[in-house]
């Protein structure tokens, strides 16, 4: 059964600096619309902005209109600009849009667009001084970006060895808008070199107060430390050296700082304590149990398991005896066994939790330690001290959020013992215990997958009955299990000989739950019984799509200036500061997915691949039953994209595999980041490892070091190359490369060989690692997706599941 799995990958994009934001966004719009496949040509979704009465009328001057949004590189005129910027040429890309401008001079109210625009790319070639020029014409105006134009010409001066001149400029910004986050770096760092150390220290803790963490933060924070301590001696130097040593000790918990920040810190660090008076650098020469606990935290957060498990074990060999009895205490003990369980190292791992519970008292965190040593001991395969534990906690709280948690994975336990009945009896008896649990759906299920398993129909059936209508089955889910409990009732229902019933639920579920996993489960069944009633259910669930565009309801916030703001922004191609402005509304993280579409639409038409994604993804997933017809068939392309069109095609041609498969990997490994890393140091938009990608690329004469993998055409011909050597490892089973993608060619091999000739969606089911079941449900979707999209005619190809595994 499941067995303890690291989650998905975690993925951690490089930041762009507003200077690099253009060419990014250039390169996108331009690749897109030049690569775009035929039957999906660039169109704007219709959508359209409807009055509300709740709504501010809309002021002349701050109009929304997204139909009319489009961003000054996809114009035509410019198309050389955005040729320019996709081969790397910031610098000739600014002489050719100032010869434009020499020549086709805009209307004067739309010539600060361009000023900004010309302004960025000159800052991103290196040529500052004619950077200054160009934001100096749009600072020196009134408009949207007059504000952001001054930013960047104190940013100039300050680079150009001119601090007090930038500071000058920098007071005329405001303190609290969007736009100070801009402010306080370049003050902190030009008042540093006039010398004025008050101001400098107060922008430092402005700036950083407004950073998120990150390698960035950490990289102010640094230079922050080392200006408090280059402070002469006085009263306040050593408040400043304990500061700058917090600071240190903070930058060290980053870990995606890089390695000279890391080691910089460590200096500071020692400087920090030298520079305390004796007393207070024995205080302070190492961290406290709460400063420990964090560092362990931060360590684990990056799955540095092994620094983890050292450092939390130094921290608990320096506590006294009541100390590790203390709160404190007890959570780095936690922490010492979730590093040994992450390290796969299960049996130390249990002896943490063990001990944690012979001397803890908190009822919360000793749940969380015996539901922990029950999961050590099952992955250790001591199962019998797995359901003792499991046990453990249900008798000790049964009312904690974990108990329900323990009786399924007690039970899962005890079918790995072959104790069956106990198996049986704990999860029948779980509604019971616990209706309200959160895992009555999944310990059901599970139940009812054993019978199916053993194709005990009408048992799978009687035990799905009982969760049909539970909240949990029936609220919304993630797309990989809405609909799970539904599609095997019918399934067990038609095995039992039953006919109209479950036929009907299977046209009910393509109707509900458009291309999601288990609907393709719904029509593979229903088309093999009655391929012509397939078809119809799906034709009616395509009609039965409202017509018109999708709506996004005005609101106050679409008539102000901060609105207007994140407009030109997304125009110019600056993607982070416009997202900042609607983060200020209350706009970029709201959950209405209508509000999602638009943001979708406006991050597309900046030429965003990656932000469009998340945001129509995201509203997808909020609002699934509508099928991609009408407005919705451009709204479903937002969460669907094919970037890289020509790249895709030619390496699919090549490997002989379907466009919408490879899509299917990229979307689900990368989000459409060329710059995503995983922990386990996979790169790029189809993750890939640099053993894996070396093996690949020597035929292909291609690269394979980290920074290449970045790169899209190498990273789909490598990506691809993988995908179709897994592909023939299973010729009689394709789709099997899917898992083995995920988890390796060899589990899904062992897989197959363990139950050969199942049923395909029970087979999928018993898949025993979490990550890859899940993995390969989400990929079958999305790879019915792009070819419902973009290659409508093989859709049914697609859309129809094997009966069997071969």
């Amino acid at each position: 059964m499941d067995r303890e799995t690291p989650s998905a990958p975690r993925l951690k994009s490089r930041r762009w600096s507003a200077a690099l934001l253009v060419p990014c966004a250039a390169l996108l719009v331009y690749c897109e619309s030049r690569q775009a496949p035929e039957q999906a040509a660039p169109k704007a979704p219709p959508f359209r902005i409807a009055t509300s009465a709740s709504a501010s009328p809309p002021r002349p001057s701050a109009s929304f209109s997204l139909t009319d949004f489009r961003p000054l590189l996809t114009a035509p005129e410019l198309a050389s600009v955005a040729t320019l910027l996709e081969n790397g040429a910031p610098e000739a890309a600014a002489r050719e849009l100032d010869a434009w401008l020499a020549k086709s001079p805009p209307a004067l109210e739309q010539r600060f667009r361009y000023d900004f625009l010309l302004a960025r790319l000159h800052e991103q070639g290196g040529q500052l001084a004619a950077a200054l020029i160009a934001y100096g014409r749009v600072g020196g105006a009134d408009s949207p970006l007059t504000n952001y134009a001054r930013a960047g010409e104190a940013r100039m001066l300050l680079a150009l060895g001119r601090p007090k001149d930038a500071l000058a400029r920098l007071a005329t910004l405001p303190d609290d808008a969007p736009v100070s986050r801009l402010k306080w770096p370049v003050l902190a760092e030009a008042a540093r070199k006039v010398g004025d150390r008050a101001t400098a220290i107060g922008a430092y803790s402005r700036s950083l107060a407004a950073t998120p963490p990150g390698a960035d933060k950490a990289d102010g924070e640094l230079a922050f430390a080392n200006l408090l301590l280059s402070g002469p001696a006085s009263a306040e130097h050593e408040a400043e050296a304990l500061q700058a040593l917090d600071l240190a000790r903070r930058i060290q918990d980053e870990m995606s700082a890089s390695r000279q920040t890391l080691a910089a810190a460590k200096a500071d660090e020692e400087r920090a304590l030298a520079a305390l008076a004796e007393p207070a650098r024995n205080a302070h020469r190492t961290r406290d149990a709460a400063g420990m606990l964090d560092h362990v935290h931060a360590l684990l957060d990056a799955r540095e398991f092994d620094q983890a498990e050292q450092a939390a074990g130094e921290a608990l060999a320096a506590l006294s005896e009541a100390e590790r009895k203390a709160t404190t205490g007890c959570e780095l003990q936690f922490s010492l066994g979730k590093a040994r369980a992450s390290r796969r190292n299960y049996a130390r791992a249990g002896d943490a939790f063990e001990a944690l519970l012979a001397d803890c008292s908190d009822q919360d965190l000793r749940a969380r330690a015996e539901f922990m040593a029950g999961k050590a001991a099952a992955s250790a395969g001591d199962h019998m001290l797995a359901v003792k534990r499991f046990a453990a906690l249900e008798q000790e709280a049964p009312k904690n959020s974990l108990a329900d948690d323990a009786r399924l994975y007690g039970a899962l336990s005890y079918l790995e013992l072959g104790v069956e009945a106990r198996f049986t009896e704990l999860l029948s008896s779980l509604p019971d215990d616990y209706p309200d649990g959160d895992m009555v759906v999944e310990g059901t299920f599970r139940l009812a997958l054993r019978r199916l398993d053993k194709q005990d129909w009408a048992g799978a059936a009687r035990v799905l009955e009982r969760v049909l209508d539970n909240k949990y089955s029936t609220g919304a889910r993630a797309a990989d299990f809405a609909g799970r409990e539904r599609y095997f009732h019918a399934r067990a229902l038609a095995a039992t000989g039953e006919t109209e019933r479950p036929l009907a639920e299977y046209e009910a579920l393509i109707k509900d739950l458009p291309l999601s996993y288990y609907m393709l489960c719904a029509y593979s069944a229903l088309a093999q019984v009655d391929h012509a009633r397939a078809e119809a259910a799906l034709n009616s669930a395509l009609t039965a799509v409202a017509s018109g565009p999708i709506v996004v309801t005005n609101r106050a916030e679409f008539s102000g200036l901060g609105f207007t703001r994140a407009l030109e922004l997304f125009g110019v191609g600056d993607l982070d500061d416009g997202a900042r402005e609607l983060d200020a509304l209350g706009l970029g993280e709201t959950a209405r997915p209508e509000l999602l579409w638009g943001l979708s639409k406006l991050y597309a038409d900046a030429g965003s691949v990656k932000l469009s994604h998340a945001a129509a993804r995201r509203a997808l997933s909020a609002s699934p039953s509508s099928w991609p017809a009408d407005a919705w068939l451009d709204a479903w392309k937002l969460a669907y994209p094919a970037p890289y069109h020509e790249i895709v095609e030619r390496e699919a041609k090549r490997t002989a595999l379907n466009p919408a498969l490879i899509y299917a990997i990229m979307r689900e490994e990368s989000a459409f980041d060329p710059d995503a890393e995983s922990p386990a140091d996979a790169y790029g938009l189809m993750q890939l490892i640099v053993p894996t990608a070396k093996t690949m690329a020597r035929p292909l004469g291609l690269p394979f070091d980290r920074n290449s993998l970045k790169r899209p055409n190498v990273n789909v011909a490598l990506g691809a190359s993988v995908l179709a050597k897994y592909a023939s490892a299973f010729p009689e089973d394709p789709l099997l490369a899917i898992p083995a993608y995920n988890a390796g060619p060899l589990n899904p091999k062992k897989w197959l060989h363990e139950r050969p000739n199942a049923d395909f969606d029970i087979w999928v089911e018993l898949i025993p690692y979490v990550e890859t079941r899940r993995y390969m449900k989400r990929v079958l979707s999305s790879r019915a997706a792009y070819a419902f999209l973009y290659q409508r005619e093989a859709f049914a190809e697609f859309a129809t599941l094997p009966a069997k595994i071969q």
